[in-house]
């Protein structure tokens, strides 16, 4: 089942004082995607807030996750560790619970230069048949791939087939799409870049705001592959202020304070990843209320 469209990376909610996963809200959480047109389903992602979750946790949701997708839509797990054996790990067990493909970045506190980065993926890439996402996220990892590097690791790997690229750079999207579209799949997962990548033709998206946004991303995408350029500008005009309100705060919070306002129950963010104060969510539900509730799921 290959990838592309729309992949939703989920929050995990928690219970109210975040010490629990709420596999409840998960599960209802999932059904509201699915039934809102998601293409697919990323577990543990940043916005899953995998770096707060023990490895038995991240285990848990991938394998809720799979049970309640139920084969609807494919489900991507993140599996990126802090050593290679610890990625490896979370990538067999993704295998063995039924998730579809497997996304990976560079470990992001020992930071690999480009031999070790060669190895890291490699060794990943041997241990499973999953298709595996690259996560190129240099302000996270702190390493930067170029075009030509990440085409160079699905050369030498086979099951590498997809890049999520939230490097901010419209020179790397513009450069896998125009020159390597053939060698590997794009998806891009900064929101602000989302109109050049679907104009471009990237294979996909990857975002936090899909937990929230699904019908009017959806929209874009379908007018994209449609060929309707101008629906798509206008609606992203139309989103715009919105999502340079979300952007403007911290980015986990604003997406579970996004899920509470439209009657959720996504729980608090887990320390150290902050929650935002009443000041920050009322911008957020000042420009919702300019959007139809229809975009929001």
């Amino acid at each position: 089942m290959g990838l592309q469209g729309s992949i939703a990376a989920i929050i995990t909610p928690f219970t109210a004082d975040g010490s629990e996963i709420n596999e409840q809200e998960l599960r209802a959480h999932i059904d509201r995607q699915v039934a809102a047109g998601v293409d697919g389903i990323l577990a543990c992602g940043g916005t899953g807030e995998f770096t707060s979750l023990s490895e038995a946790e991240r285990r848990r949701v991938v394998e809720v996750t799979v049970s309640q997708t139920a084969g609807r839509v494919p489900v991507v797990a993140n599996t990126t560790g802090l050593s290679t054996g610890e990625a490896i790990r979370h990538t067999v067990h993704a295998k063995e619970v039924g998730a579809d493909a497997v996304m990976v970045a560079t470990p992001f506190y020992d930071v690999p230069d480009w031999n070790s980065t060669r190895e890291y993926y490699g060794l990943i890439a041997r241990a499973t048949d999953l298709p595996v996402m690259l996560y190129h996220f240099p302000p996270g990892t702190h390493l930067r791939l170029s075009p030509e590097q990440m085409v160079a690791l699905a050369d030498e790997n086979p099951t590498v087939q997809y890049v999520k690229d939230s490097s901010q750079e419209p020179f790397i999207l513009s450069s896998l799409v125009s020159n390597y579209r053939d060698r590997i799949g794009l998806f891009i997962g900064e929101e602000v870049l989302i109109p050049t990548a679907l104009l471009l033709g990237a294979t996909g998206l990857v975002s936090g705001a899909f937990n929230f946004a699904t019908p009017a991303y959806a929209t874009m995408i379908k007018a994209a592959r449609a060929g309707r350029d101008t629906e798509v500008v206008a609606l992203w005009r139309e989103m715009l202020p919105f999502t340079i309100a979300v952007a403007s705060v911290p980015y986990a919070g604003a997406v579970k304070a996004m899920c509470d306002i439209l009657g959720h129950n996504p729980g608090p963010v887990r320390s150290p990843g902050v929650n935002l104060t009443k000041e920050q969510r009322a911008v957020i539900e000042a420009e919702v209320r300019k959007l139809p509730a229809a975009y929001f799921s």
